[in-house]
């Protein structure tokens, strides 16, 4: 590893945490007093050079005017001329001690000199202006200057190292960086980096301790300190600084720099190589230093590297301030790892250099080291946030701010107790993963108060903890929600642990927590919900709760993305991912989630949140009763014209699902478009929901598919299918499906632009078949709510089973029916639920079917069937009534079922007779006319219901098959007119078309024209006019005046013929009714 120079105060420092970045910087240039203790570790026996009478070395310089006593050649053995062994110390003048790098016996490592030096007794001696030098590894300089003092020499004759003394009159230590030329500094004329000085300092060799009880003062080029009563204890054995103390602490104050200290050189510049490596150039003075007589030895190899762990402890009434930035505490504490006695580069981190990383999108909460010293602390990289199409948020803007004034302010450090810093070599936690850290601590009251009015923050914590290397400021608390950080205009945040690193701007709070009022700012007003006046559009687009919470709450963990201003954490959230059971909530609204990630815009007037994303078991809910939940939620967010932030699109995925009320949409997914109405509120646009979409609403309406849309503002809505599976759209009891359902509320209009099917289930009857009607097509279908017209194309199938025993069938290529028209005041019949939740119309009226038209081809005519089986259990046919033909129209306001061109008709009757009832007043009651009956045409065909009759035209041709008759009756005619009587057994409901139901039976028939009959037995008639009684089996012929009935028999010889002619069909007996020229055959 590295080491270099103590490293002081950086640039970029972010507000309240670079303040605290500025006092362990300047805390360590404190240190500049502890250079001193390497004064008592010579590790070569020094001596006086010479006893002369020179002592032309000024003690202010160091570097002296006149001739110099010549350096002791500390390599030779000492000789009697030198002092030697046993002889003792006399009074002397000028004296120059030096002495070599213990580690590198090449290297000048320091040097003493001293105008003077008298006897006391007792190995004591007075000395003058004592000056020191120590050349560090570095190409630093450290120098000290006395006026006075007295030393305790124990060893009088060889070492002459003096073991104990007191400077006095005045101490000056200062540190001078290495000069680009390597020239020793002149202490009189170049500037130190740090002067140190004191009344008064004891030293004892034996202890290593050196103090003074006096005031210190230390000067910085960046920082000043000021104290009372200093102690330090060096341990000459481990080559390290033991034990530093202030007893009275004063003031500490650092002067912010605006870029960064210089650093020292690489490498020796050239200038430096034209002195000898064995002497120290002074520069200025023109007088060259006397050469070391240390002989110069071959590099060694660099030493190992020694590491040292300190703990500093300021004591009671810390307050550290920065213009109107300041950190209350009752403690302070300074932990430090110093490398061969210097910090190393990266002890403070980079803080000119920031890097933008996102807040870890894991639950896990991280360790923390100041709350755990059993576990080494984590720092691993954020994970970023996968983005993806559908969660992109809006760009945010993020203009830079002004540098603010408090950056240039004094950092100024007071308290009122003690400074003592101590070496730990046990495991400590805070260096685990820094060189430097920090800890603001209230024994007593508990609380550290941290306040800072121009970057809208303010907090409260038991523990406030400083990572310089990492560049993190900690706030801890034992207890839940302990820690407090209010940020102006963007919330309180309540936790048990907030982490910020001021490289990234990432925050991290462990434990359960709190925000509140963090998007009081960021998000609209929730809409009125009392105002009368919301339009049914305006209704609609609250389905979807509008979620506007103030404070938010979490149980295991929240990560913060702060914006990065000019390389300083700004006051700006631009990212929040809250995990662990977390609820926001505010003005009636609720969010409850697993996880919440929050993102925001920033720009000069503060953030606005852009996106929000909440996940596992999602329930949100608002003031007015909506709710929504999913797995998954997701709500972009956009600003309106006064630069709020308003919801854009809202997602929300596996099992999603929104109430209001009575209005539910759920699905897969539910994807909604938002926007502004014309009174500046939130509503949904559009609204997809996908993947098992189910819609339903207060009306009845309830839609089905895999995909269903809604277009809000013209009320259309699209449902789509999947495969083999159909969309669906079900009003009270009746329901259609299709690949494609469409719904135009504004035109009141659906469509099925395909193959579909609908379905209408009428109420249960006493026996408790549900009577329903079914309708399929193959091209589409379209209805009009309005006018109450419906169209059916495309191989159109029909039934409807009115009871257990009834079926009735239509089928066309086309299928037209018009309704009784919707009231024009009626809700249309999409899903628009009322802004209480409820129906926004009442119930309306059965609607009534007006006319049916089925038309069909030459091919594929249009039929329709009525068919009746005699019982539920018993299948067999009982009844049936068939009509075919191109067309078939069936009005039910004339009450007449018309078949234009050719057709045919079809009726079966295969009851049992049941005798008649006693009082029976019906004529035909005695018999019933059981059989079949077809009956063709080629012109048309139309029937009356009220009459229950049917006029056939054309060609008409009928072959009725009595029971029990072997042969049927045939009947041709141009014309015909037969009665089919409803009995008394079918249904009473029968709504088929002209009353021609599968319960009708032939009655009578009226033929006229070109009349021609033949029965089982073979007999044929003609006439002009016939009437049949199908219930006695009588037929009744007549002629015109000037024609004649003709009645030919197989078994008679010749026709014959009269003007009207009775023809019993069961007796099989013909009786003349009306006598007219009468001719048999001969």
């Amino acid at each position: 590893m590295r080491v270099s120079p103590a490293v002081n105060s950086r640039p970029g420092m972010s507000r309240t945490p670079g303040l605290i970045l500025a006092v362990v910087t300047g805390v360590v240039g404190i240190g500049a007093v502890w250079a001193f203790s390497y004064f008592l570790r010579v590790p070569t026996p020094p001596r006086p050079a010479d006893t002369g009478t020179s002592n032309n070395v000024s003690p202010g310089t160091g570097s002296g005017t006149g001739s110099r006593p010549p350096v002791v050649d500390l390599s030779a053995p000492p000789t009697r001329t030198q002092g030697g062994v046993g002889t003792r110390i006399h009074s002397s003048s000028g004296a120059t001690v030096q002495w070599a790098d213990k580690n590198d016996p090449s290297r000048l490592a320091g040097e003493m000199r001293y105008v003077t030096l008298d006897p006391l007794g007792d190995k004591r001696y007075n000395v003058t202006s004592p000056q020191g030098w120590m050349f560090l590894r570095d190409g630093g300089v450290v120098y000290l200057e006395a006026k006075g003092g007295n030393v305790f020499i124990a060893d009088e004759q060889v070492s002459r190292r003096p073991d104990s003394g007191t400077l006095t009159g005045g101490v000056t230590i200062k540190v001078f960086k290495k000069k680009p030329d390597g020239s020793r500094p002149d202490p009189a004329v170049d500037i130190a980096y740090a002067t140190t000085t004191m009344d008064t300092l004891s030293f004892d060799g034996t202890t290593g301790e050196i103090s003074t009880p006096d005031v210190v003062r230390a000067v910085l080029d960046n920082a000043t300190f000021s104290g009372r009563g200093l102690t330090i204890i060096f341990n000459e054995l481990k080559d390290r600084v033991e034990y530093f103390e202030i007893r009275e602490g004063d003031k500490l104050v650092i002067k912010p720099q605006k870029s960064p200290p210089d650093a020292a050189p690489a490498t020796t510049p050239a200038a430096a190589n034209t002195t000898s490596a064995n002497s120290i150039p002074v520069a200025a003075t023109g007088i060259a230093e006397p050469a070391s007589s240390i002989a110069p030895t071959p590099a060694l190899a660099p030493a190992p590297i020694a590491r040292t762990q300190y703990r500093a402890v300021f004591g009671s009434d810390v307050r550290l301030s920065q213009g109107t930035r300041e950190i209350k505490s009752e403690q302070l504490e300074v932990f430090a790892a110093i490398f061969n006695g210097r910090l190393s580069p990266d002890a403070f981190g980079n803080a000119g250099k920031t890097t933008s990383a996102p807040p870890t999108s894991s639950t896990q909460p991280t360790s923390d080291p100041g709350k755990n010293p059993s576990a080494p602390p984590t720092n691993a990289a954020p994970k970023p946030v996968a983005p993806s199409a559908e969660n992109n948020a809006i760009a945010t803007t993020s203009p830079a701010d002004a540098v603010p004034s408090n950056e240039q302010a004094d950092i100024i450090l007071t308290w009122s107790g003690p400074l003592v810093a101590r070496t730990v070599d046990d495991y400590i936690a805070e260096l685990v993963k820094d060189d430097v850290s920090m800890r603001f601590t209230s024994p007593i009251g508990g609380t550290v108060y941290i306040d800072d009015p121009s970057a809208g923050a303010r907090g409260t914590a038991p523990v406030i903890n400083y990572f310089a290397t990492r560049r993190e400021v900690a706030m801890n608390s034992p207890a839940p929600r302990g820690v407090s950080l209010d940020l102006k205009d963007n919330g309180t945040v309540l936790g048990q642990s907030l982490a910020l690193n001021l490289n990234t701007g990432v925050a991290h709070a462990r434990g359960p927590g709190t925000i509140t009022g963090i998007l009081a700012t960021a998000a609209t007003k929730p809409a009125d919900t009392n105002n009368a006046s919301a339009s049914s559009a305006a209704a609609t687009s609250e389905l979807v709760p509008a979620t506007q919470p103030q404070t938010i709450q979490w149980t295991d963990q929240a990560d913060f993305v702060f914006a990065m201003r000019e390389g300083r954490v700004s006051n700006q959230l631009q990212e929040a991912i809250l995990s662990g059971a977390v609820q926001a909530r505010g003005d009636g609204s609720q969010i409850d989630a697993g996880w919440l990630h929050a993102t925001f815009a920033t720009d000069a007037t503060g953030s606005r949140i852009s996106r929000l994303e909440a996940k596992d078991n999602v329930l949100a809910s608002d003031a007015s009763g909506g709710t929504l939940a999913g797995q998954n939620v997701q709500v972009a967010f956009t600003t309106d014209a006064k630069g709020n932030a308003v919801p854009d699109r809202l997602i929300a995925r596996n099992a999603a699902k929104a109430t209001r009320g009575e209005d539910l949409v759920e699905g897969g997914v539910i994807d909604a478009r938002l926007g502004l109405n014309k009174d500046g509120k939130s509503e949904i646009k559009t609204l997809t929901a996908r993947e098992s979409a189910h819609v339903q609403s207060a009306d009845g309406v309830d839609a089905r598919g895999h995909e269903i849309t809604f277009d809000v503002p013209t009320q259309r809505a699209r449902l789509t299918g999947r495969g083999n599976v159909d969309a669906t759209a079900t009003k009270d009891a009746t329901s259609i499906s299709g690949p494609i359902v469409e719904v135009d509320g504004v035109a009141r209009t659906i469509g099925v632009p395909g193959p579909g099917l609908l379905t209408h289930v009428q109420p249960a009857l006493k026996d408790g078949f549900v009577p329903k009607v079914e309708a399929r097509w193959t091209t589409s279908m379209t209805f009009d709510d309005r006018k109450g017209d419906a169209a059916l194309v495309g191989t159109v199938q029909t039934v409807w089973t009115p009871d257990a025993i009834s079926t009735d069938k239509v089928n066309g290529e086309t299928i037209t029916i018009a309704l009784t028209p919707a009231p024009a005041d009626q809700a249309p019949s999409a899903t628009s639920p009322g802004a209480d939740g409820k129906s926004a119309a009442p119930k309306a009226a059965p609607r009534e079917v007006l006319r049916a038209i089925a038309r069909g081809t030459e091919n594929a005519p249009a039929s329709m069937e009525s068919r009746r089986v005699v019982s539920a259990a018993d299948r067999t046919l009982a009844s049936l009534t068939f009509i075919q033909g191109t067309n078939i129209d069936a009005d039910n306001v004339a009450q007449t079922l018309t078949v234009p061109g050719s057709g045919k008709l079809l009726s079966v009757d295969r009851r049992q007779s049941t005798p008649p009832a006693a009082n029976s007043s019906d004529p035909f009651a005695q018999s019933r006319g059981q059989g079949d009956a077809l009956f063709t045409w080629s012109d048309s065909m139309t029937a009356f219901r009220a009459q229950d009759r049917a006029e056939m035209h054309g060609n008409v041709q009928v072959v009725h098959l009595r029971a029990g008759d072997a042969e049927p009756t045939e009947l041709r005619s141009r014309d015909l007119t037969a009665t089919l009587r409803q009995n008394a057994s079918s249904s009473e409901s029968s709504t088929s078309p002209g009353g021609l139901s599968g319960g009708a039976s032939l009655s009578q028939l009226i033929a006229t024209g070109n009349v021609w009959a033949r029965s089982s037995t073979k007999r044929e008639m003609t006439s002009d006019r016939m009437v049949y009684d199908a219930v006695q089996g009588v037929m009744v012929l007549t002629a015109d005046d000037d024609r004649d009935v003709t009645v030919f028999d197989p078994a008679a010889r010749a026709p014959l013929t009269s003007k009207a002619i009775e023809w019993d069909l069961k007796k099989d007996r013909v009786r003349i009714v009306a006598p007219g020229s009468i001719s048999t055959g001969r």
